[in-house]
C-alpha cells in the first residue's frame, strides 16, 4: 500500500487522482483547495519578557490578524493577511522580498501586551542564538477532499483536509487520521492468514476509514474557517460578531463545552497501545487506549467505548435547536471563535 502523508501539495494525491482518471500518474492535477489568506511566520529564540509561557495572544482587524505563542525559552509570531484579489485555487510561491513587504506593512500592529510585531521581530534578531532565522511567508490553503483513497493508495492529514491554523486543529486532525487507519490495519493483519491483504481488503479498510473520519471533517473545516474570518475580517458581518457578540455575550465557554469539547472527545486513539491511566476531563473522551494493567483485549475496550458514546454525543449541539434563531446563530458564530476569551491550544 501507499500512504500519502505528504501535505497540502501532496504528490501522492496527484498521482492517485491521475491514475483514477485513467492517466499515467505523473500529470500535475489542479489543487482541490482554495487560498484566502497568507501567513508571515517567525520565531524568537528567547522568552518574551512579561509574557508567561504557554500563552496565546491574537489581534483582530480588517483583513489582517496577529498571533503570538509563547513557550519556555521560546516564542513564535505570525501575521495573517487576506490575499489581494480574493480567494484563489492557484499555488503561489512567496519570496523573501514578499515577506519583508508584509512586515513593513503590518509591523506596527499590536501583537501582545507591551509588544508590536516589529518589537517582537527586533527581539528575535537580538536573541543572538540563531533561533530567529529568516521570516517565512506561506499560503494558507483551505478545503476538504471528496475521495481519500483509490485501490491501494490512501491519504491522510493535509493531503485530504487543509485547515486554516487559527483554531489549531489541523495537526490533531492528521494524527487522528493516522490513529484510525493504523487501528484498521492492525485489525486486518491480525485477522488475516499468512497471505498479505488483497487489494479488495485494503479498499474495504480505506472506505471504512474515510467514512469514520469524514464524519467530523466538515465541522473541523467550518470551525477553522470561521475562526480565521473572525480574526482577519473579510466583511462587516465578521466585524460585527467579533466586536460585539463575542466580547459581550458569555457563550464561548458554553459553546466549547457543548460543541467543540464533544467533537474533540470523539477523536480516535491507538486502542491497542498500553498507556498509564489518564486523568479525568470535564468532557470525557469516548475512546481510550489499553490502560496500565488491562489484559489488552481490544474488543472489550471497543465495547466500553461504545457504552460511553451516548453520554458524549448527547452533549453535541442540540441546544441550538432549542434557541431562537438569532441566539442560535450567535452561539454558532461564537463556536468559531472559541478562545478569543477562553482559548486553549488543542
Amino acid at each position: 500500500m501507499v500512504l500519502g502523508a505528504d501535505g497540502v501539495h501532496s504528490r501522492t494525491r496527484q498521482a492517485m487522482q491521475s491514475l483514477a482518471a485513467g492517466g499515467s500518474g505523473d500529470e500535475d492535477r489542479p489543487s482541490p483547495f482554495v487560498t484566502t489568506y497568507r501567513a508571515l511566520l517567525g520565531n524568537v529564540g528567547a522568552p518574551l519578557p512579561g509574557l508567561p509561557p504557554g500563552s496565546n495572544y491574537e489581534g483582530a482587524a480588517d483583513g489582517v490578524s496577529t498571533q503570538v505563542l509563547t513557550a519556555t525559552g521560546r516564542a513564535w509570531f505570525a501575521v495573517y493577511e487576506a490575499l489581494e484579489g480574493g480567494p484563489t485555487p492557484r499555488r503561489r510561491r512567496w519570496t523573501a522580498a514578499d515577506a519583508d513587504a508584509v512586515l513593513a506593512r503590518w509591523g506596527h500592529l499590536y501583537a501582545a501586551p507591551g509588544y508590536t510585531v516589529n518589537q517582537i521581530r527586533a527581539l528575535a534578531d537580538a536573541s543572538g542564538d540563531g533561533g530567529a532565522g529568516p521570516l517565512g511567508l506561506i499560503s494558507l490553503e483551505e478545503g476538504l477532499l471528496d475521495t481519500w483513497w483509490w485501490r491501494r493508495i490512501v491519504l491522510v492529514g493535509d493531503a485530504v483536509r487543509k485547515l486554516e491554523p487559527h483554531a489549531g486543529l489541523g495537526y490533531n486532525a492528521g494524527v487522528s487520521d493516522l490513529a484510525e487507519l493504523v487501528n484498521g490495519l492492525r485489525a486486518l493483519t491480525a485477522a488475516s492468514t499468512a497471505l498479505p491483504p488483497t487489494t479488495a481488503d485494503l479498499e474495504a479498510l480505506f472506505a471504512a476509514y474515510q467514512a469514520r473520519r469524514a464524519g467530523d471533517s466538515p465541522a473541523l473545516t467550518s470551525m477553522s474557517a470561521r475562526r480565521a474570518r473572525l480574526c482577519a475580517w473579510l466583511g462587516p458581518h465578521h466585524w460585527l460578531v467579533a466586536r460585539f457578540a463575542v466580547p459581550w455575550l458569555p457563550l464561548a465557554r458554553r459553546a466549547a463545552e457543548r460543541v467543540l469539547g464533544p467533537l474533540l472527545a470523539r477523536a480516535p486513539v491507538l486502542a491497542w497501545l498500553p498507556e498509564r491511566r489518564l486523568p479525568a476531563r470535564a468532557v470525557p473522551y469516548l475512546h481510550h487506549p489499553r490502560l496500565g494493567g488491562d489484559d489488552g483485549n481490544d474488543n472489550d475496550n471497543n465495547n466500553n467505548n461504545s457504552s460511553k458514546r451516548s453520554s458524549v454525543e448527547a452533549a453535541t449541539p442540540l441546544l441550538l435547536l432549542r434557541l431562537p434563531l438569532f441566539a442560535g446563530a450567535v452561539v454558532f458564530a461564537t463556536l468559531a471563535t472559541v478562545g478569543v476569551r477562553f482559548y486553549r491550544r488543542v
